[in-house]
């Protein structure tokens, strides 16, 4: 997989992807709720979320790594 935008995009998406993670399944929710308390109300942490988020991310990097490039 060759360094181009879409490369850089997914691998931020994947980072939020496992950050999002993070918070789901230790206490980093707890903060969250704490910190930012009108935002958890409208966009709560969710596990299966998370898990389906991380699992959507590592697809796409499958398929943009499978793109032919020129």
């Amino acid at each position: 997989m060759t360094l181009n935008l879409e490369t850089a995009l997914w691998g931020l998406v994947l980072l939020d992807s496992i950050v999002y993670n993070g918070f789901a399944w230790t206490n980093g929710g707890n903060w969250y709720a704490r910190t930012f308390p009108r935002m958890a109300r409208q966009f709560p942490v969710a596990r299966g979320f998370g898990m389906f988020y991380l699992v959507l991310v590592g697809w796409l990097g499958c398929v943009l790594y499978r793109l032919p490039t020129e």
